[in-house]
């Protein structure tokens, strides 16, 4: 995958500039304490037993403990404490401790979220969880395998859950398996543009151009991007190269090649100045159909 897909919570850990953007962890700061805030509007019995103590909540601000890494920590750890099961709390502290370059602090809170029961996360915490397991080397297979046949079954219409797990078949290196999800989620999901646009490259990468131009039609169509997902002129051409390179190998293995073979990948050529202008004058492609012209001569003698 290209860096373009890198979950949206991995924050850049490039090179040894540990420096703290202050202003970049002062609002994950502030979406901590404004989702803290949010859970004490809408509190009821369920969160508590017996009366409810909001004195854990007096004690401190988050401006008092921000100077200090471990009682960023604490702090979390103390609202925890009262809200165990709250996703975006515990999605929060593993942002912070990845902005602060603590991935095993990141990894301690994230395996506390996973043991939260899936059906009581949210659409995006699910996707995210994911997203989590499949950049980490973890080895979390049966987990990242749990998740995504969870949205499978509860959001049978939706690409992700299939679209992960391709991308899990993929980093396996169990490649057949991967193309057959993605194409399964194109074939079958109510939309399916990550699987396309993926399932494309993938087939690029692998030189399956006739399946690539059927596929790039699909991933064009349910693209919100106005930029095509592939240059067809430029795909057609190397189809064809291709189609030259099988008869120019015949040639080299002594089998026969007649004036049929030749007039067919020629039309297939001149086929590709009529269908996409900007190869009207292509030099290389001139080059192509005169190499076949001479080609044809000889066999005719």
């Amino acid at each position: 995958m290209s860096d373009n897909s890198k979950p949206w919570f991995m924050f850049n850990n490039d090179n040894n500039d540990h420096n703290d953007d202050s202003g970049e962890v002062d609002q994950i700061m502030d979406k901590i304490q404004a989702e803290i805030d949010a859970l004490m509007e809408k509190k009821d019995e369920s969160f508590f037993d017996g009366e409810e103590d909001d004195s854990a909540f007096d004690d401190c601000s988050i401006r008092d403990v921000y100077s200090d890494e471990d009682k960023d920590f604490k702090y979390i750890n103390e609202k925890l404490s009262v809200f165990p099961e709250s996703t975006e709390l515990l999605w929060s502290a593993v942002n912070l401790a990845l902005k602060k370059h603590r991935p095993i602090i990141a990894d301690e809170y994230f395996k506390k979220l996973i043991t939260i029961p899936i059906k009581k996360h949210d659409f995006d915490t699910i996707l995210s969880e994911i997203q989590y397991m499949l950049s980490e080397p973890y080895g979390r297979t049966a987990q990242i395998r749990k998740y995504v046949r969870f949205l499978q079954k509860k959001y049978p219409t939706r690409e992700e859950g299939i679209f992960y797990e391709g991308i899990l078949e993929e980093k396996l290196g169990n490649w057949d398996k991967s193309i057959g999800l993605f194409k399964s989620a194109v074939e079958n999901c109510k939309r399916a543009p990550k699987s396309a646009e993926h399932l494309v490259n993938v087939l690029l990468d692998a030189g399956e151009y006739e399946e690539v131009i059927k596929y790039a039609k699909l991933a064009d169509m349910m693209s919100t991007s106005k930029k095509p997902i592939v240059n067809m002129s430029e795909l057609d051409f190397n189809l064809y190269l291709a189609k030259d390179s099988i008869l120019k190998q015949r040639g080299i293995n002594g089998e026969k090649i007649t004036t049929d073979d030749v007039d067919e990948l020629r039309r297939s050529y001149e086929k590709l100045r009529i269908d996409h202008s900007d190869l009207k004058n292509d030099s290389e492609l001139q080059n192509r159909i005169n190499k076949l012209n001479s080609l044809r001569s000889e066999l005719e003698k």
